[in-house]
């Protein structure tokens, strides 16, 4: 039993994240790495203990995969409100800075 697309579908899916450098890319490294071993695993089982321990470690493999997802979304949720809050504040000051323009024109 051979699942080569699914182990690399996950690769794909957690490179962005383990691109990163902070605790998601860590998390999604890890994660990337487990699921390798599980796919191999799960490749090389040859009988059916084998088999059920190697789909387990898949699922869990997957797990911190989706552990690594929900922090990455998490840290982009936070920065995405960073910015927006700079955003917010620059726009105030170019709508000082136009309004002195105006007055001096």
């Amino acid at each position: 039993m051979r699942f080569p697309g699914l182990a690399a579908i996950a690769f794909i899916a957690l490179a962005g994240l383990a691109r990163a450098g902070d605790e998601a890319g860590r998390l999604a490294i890890e994660a990337s790495e487990a699921l390798g071993r599980a796919a191999e695993a799960l490749a090389d089982a040859e009988g059916a203990s084998d088999r059920i321990a190697a789909l387990t470690d898949t699922i869990r493999a997957y797990e911190a995969g989706l552990a690594a997802m929900r922090e990455g979304l998490r840290q982009a949720a936070l920065s995405e409100r960073d910015v927006s809050a700079r955003l917010v504040g620059q726009d105030a000051e170019l709508g000082e800075l136009l309004a002195l323009l105006q007055k001096v024109t």
